[in-house]
């Protein structure tokens, strides 16, 4: 696929994946709005005529926020209804919000995975951004039982000296700060053996070409 086409897919579904989110959280905020404003009403028509009246004024005198973009607006109209890739949301820095993660393929075999941070009335914010350079791309789990949630890749171990295809692979493992990617371990996802297997492997491939 040309890069300018495969740029403008990858562009295209970020901003669907994006504003359905956006979508999903503005409908949220306007729920718990209706319903505080449901509560305020009651609350206020239990209180005397007089008392009443004084409250209303001071609240109509109070400047409203503007109401919150409508994501559905953000769609081009042309935009394909897949997406691939991989959206899901997590609390990902145990702060009691959950953050939209994305991940989509970028280079011959890698992934990347994007963080967006909800701002009200402003949208989804990018907050941060790591790679992969195999195309299983990142699991989002508390592999420690710590409480708090791990992004867990592989690598190629280039130490064995194999290329990229044969290559036995490193189980990497990284953390969120709330500000940025944190690498905290990285092991041998392969026993002695199949780096050997792979090490015959490779020398009977070369064998063939040559």
């Amino acid at each position: 696929m040309d890069l300018g086409l495969l740029l403008a897919v990858i562009g295209i579904v970020v901003t669907i994946a994006i504003a359905g989110w956006q979508y999903y959280r503005a409908e949220q905020e306007h729920r718990h709005a209706l319903q505080a404003e449901r509560m305020l009403q009651e609350h206020i028509s239990q209180l005397p005529d007089r008392t009443a009246r004084e409250i209303i004024k001071i609240f109509d005198a109070i400047p409203k926020p503007k109401e919150p973009p409508d994501p559905r607006s953000q769609i081009p109209p042309d935009a394909p209804n897949w997406t691939p890739g991989h959206v899901e949301w997590a609390d990902i820095d145990a702060d009691g919000q959950n953050e939209l993660l994305m991940q989509y393929g970028h280079g011959a075999h890698g992934m990347t995975l994007k963080v967006f941070d909800w701002h009200p009335y402003s949208g989804f914010q990018e907050a941060g951004q790591i790679g992969s350079g195999t195309p299983g791309g990142f699991e989002v789990r508390d592999i420690d039982s710590d409480g708090r949630l791990e992004f867990v890749t592989t690598e190629p171990d280039w130490s064995t000296g194999l290329p990229y295809y044969i290559t036995p692979r490193l189980r990497v493992v990284y953390r969120w700060n709330g500000r940025d990617f944190v690498h905290i371990s990285a092991e041998k996802d392969y026993s002695a053996a199949e780096l050997e297997r792979a090490k015959r492997q490779f020398l009977e491939d070369q064998s063939r070409i040559t």
